[in-house]
């Protein structure tokens, strides 16, 4: 648990706060507070909307914009504020549901990313580390936490909107754990940690998915650099992409339980993987497994295991590998008998706690490791 603070304390007195109720032993300056800091973003927006970067999109031109925006917001806080766990969720819950154009949307993002990033900068010169836990009860807000660089633990409950994480921990950042957790449509792609394309680049060391369900935009979509982290969680996600883009830095992948609305999917595999687990309830017609197409290696894969269906005699799935090495390949009733703990563990992760997921994912954990 991050800091001094309880996630759920902090959180219960914030919709408090939010809701016109004042809470016990919370004074009123707290208000002045938070409105400083709303004009605080203002301020920093204004002087940052006419950069000559700011309505280019390209990754290094948002990178160095953010950089910049970062190094003035990080100097008025050191001026004027001590930033602590209360005042970050307070100004994310009321500011959610704004309608900005895109240029405000993204820099009022980078302000979130700055608070994240500042907080979690000052609790490690005091030896702690930072877990955030927001539940956005289903309210919009657009460009959180985009491209912020600086995470311990980040886990965002139940939020809808654009843009949300995106690139987060890119380039020169680092992030321990990013879990994004029932958001109903999510849109556009996270992309999150490096895109620099080196297996060196090793920004995030967990990225998790758990109880998503995403639109479909067309016929043909993906859903490309879902995070390019060690090891990334997919877990009960309702999902109608055809492609799975994994970056250059996954090593571990376990897709749990998620229904693929389309009969076929790909994935792209983009340098040495130890491990990618398929572990579905729903059967699937075909699998392709191929290397991304801007990599010139032939990848590489120790353990590629697949089981999908739910009991024995389950449709047969069809596995086609191209352009990839695979040392150990484990399909169907082979991956039942040899993980049947695994994925009956699997089985039981539906509309389960965060609490209940991250309690199994230890477990399977434990036992792959052993």
């Amino acid at each position: 648990m991050g800091g001094s603070y309880k996630m759920n304390n902090v959180t219960e007195l914030s919709l408090k706060k939010l809701k016109g109720i004042k809470p016990k032993g919370i004074k009123t300056k707290s208000n002045s507070k938070l409105e400083n800091l709303i004009d605080l973003s203002w301020h920093t927006i204004d002087k940052f909307k006419t950069h000559h970067h700011v309505k280019d999109n390209g990754d290094d031109a948002c990178s160095a914009l953010y950089r910049s925006f970062y190094k003035y917001a990080k100097k008025r806080f050191d001026h004027e504020f001590i930033i602590n766990q209360f005042d970050l969720e307070t100004f994310i819950y009321s500011n959610c549901n704004k309608e900005l154009p895109e240029v405000e949307s993204k820099l009022f993002g980078f302000f979130t990313s700055s608070l994240l990033d500042y907080l979690t900068e000052k609790n490690k010169e005091k030896g702690l580390n930072t877990r955030v836990y927001l539940n956005g009860q289903g309210n919009e807000f657009n460009d959180l936490f985009t491209h912020a660089q600086n995470v311990d633990e980040l886990i965002l409950d139940n939020f809808t909107g654009k843009k949300i994480c995106r690139r987060i921990a890119s380039r020169q950042g680092r992030a321990n754990r990013i879990v994004l957790m029932n958001f109903k449509n999510m849109e556009d792609y996270v992309c999150a940690g490096a895109t620099l394309g080196s297996p060196t680049r090793k920004t995030i060391k967990e990225f998790w998915l758990i109880n998503n369900s995403r639109s479909h935009y067309g016929s043909y979509d993906d859903l490309s650099n879902i995070a390019d982290a060690e090891e990334i969680w997919l877990v009960n996600n309702e999902i109608s992409c055809l492609e799975f883009d994994l970056g250059s830095a996954a090593r571990r992948v376990w897709f749990l339980n998620n229904k693929f609305t389309n009969p076929r999917h790909r994935f792209s595999v983009g340098y040495q993987v130890n491990s990618i687990f398929l572990f579905n309830k729903y059967p699937k017609n075909k699998i392709k497994f191929d290397k991304c197409m801007d990599v010139g290696i032939s990848p590489k894969i120790k353990d590629l295991v697949i089981h999908y269906g739910n009991a024995k005699g389950s449709r047969q799935t069809q596995v086609e590998i191209k352009n990839l090495e695979i040392k150990n390949l484990v399909h169907n009733q082979d991956a039942r008998n040899q993980y049947n703990e695994i994925i009956q563990i699997a089985n039981t992760m539906k509309n389960n706690s965060l609490e209940e997921i991250e309690n199994k994912i230890k477990k399977i954990k434990e036992l792959y490791n052993n």
